[in-house]
């Protein structure tokens, strides 16, 4: 049993990231994440305020 069930960015749950133990990627979200919840590349856009 891994970890994390779930992704860290978005909460989806997901029981098929078995398939490839080392990277998984979030099928809401498209990140990839390691198995210990580790983000490696955030897909997620993210708003940001310059002043």
């Amino acid at each position: 049993m891994d970890f994390f069930d779930k992704c860290p960015l978005c909460g989806t749950s997901g029981k098929t990231w078995d398939k490839d133990p080392e990277v998984r990627q979030c099928p809401h979200c498209d990140s990839l994440f390691s198995a210990f919840g580790l983000v490696m590349e955030s897909q997620r856009e993210v708003e940001e305020f310059w002043s």
